[in-house]
């Protein structure tokens, strides 16, 4: 069961998601407690698909670099 969720800001602040929208089951950045004290963040591997505000960063920086990131 989960206890508690708090905000990995580090994380957060690299992927340019702060100021915090407080959708925390939704956020890439938001890590969870179960009631053992073991810690996961919240959408495990389903991340850019699950985080709208994610999403919408990494569109916007395929716009900027000129496309497609396999070209890297």
């Amino acid at each position: 069961m989960i206890v508690s969720y708090r905000c990995d800001k580090p994380m957060a602040r690299s992927k340019g998601l702060l100021p915090c929208k407080k959708t925390c089951k939704s956020c890439v950045c938001c890590i969870l407690r179960d009631d053992q004290g073991s810690e996961r963040h919240a959408l495990g591997g389903q991340r850019e698909r699950s985080d709208p505000r994610l999403r919408a960063r990494n569109l916007r920086l395929r716009g900027f670099f000129g496309g497609d990131f396999k070209d890297w």
